[in-house]
């Protein structure tokens, strides 16, 4: 995981604020290596000296990716494809409840939203419908195999509801 992946709502978001980081990064090395004037660098790619500004601070939101790799190629950065070790799998709740949970848990769609509601899981919302990537499910796999709070698991297991499980309180 990367802080990209904690600040994006997806993971498409994530992977497109990492290129424009890394870019961002390689055009900054490389102005400061030629030691160019944000003048003479502006007046090169056709901006203000304001937008080179930017562009140097990293101010990451102000500069969409096909915008950076138009200033990369004006700079002579070459940029290079690689493809990952494992490509990015996304599930439904439907797809995770049927891989990870017990069969015999009281809704456990409704279980996984409200945890990811609350933040407790990792995944993201497309619309109404909620998402987890794979190394979303793999954590929620680790987390249920070492959680120590067995009995609140019992209680959902055998259809409890929060209201019924408040009424058995002594």
């Amino acid at each position: 995981m990367s802080v990209w992946d904690d600040i994006a709502d997806t993971p498409r978001e994530a992977e497109s604020l990492r290129l424009r980081s890394e870019l961002m990064i390689a055009i900054e090395e490389r102005v400061a290596g030629e030691d160019w004037p944000q003048a003479a660098v502006g007046k090169r790619l056709g901006l203000s000296e304001s937008r080179v500004s930017e562009l140097l601070q990293g101010k990451i939101s102000k500069f969409p990716l096909d915008v950076l790799v138009g200033i990369a190629a004006e700079l002579g950065i070459r940029l290079k494809v690689a493809e990952c070790d494992r490509p990015l799998k996304t599930y439904s709740l439907a797809e995770v409840t049927r891989m990870v949970l017990p069969p015999d848990l009281n809704d456990p769609e409704g279980w996984l939203a409200r945890y990811l509601r609350a933040g407790k899981i990792g995944g993201y919302k497309i619309g109404r419908t909620w998402r987890m990537t794979q190394q979303d499910v793999e954590d929620l796999i680790t987390s249920t195999r070492t959680r120590t709070d067995t009995a609140v698991a019992d209680e959902n297991r055998r259809g409890l509801s929060r209201r019924s499980r408040m009424l058995r309180m002594p």
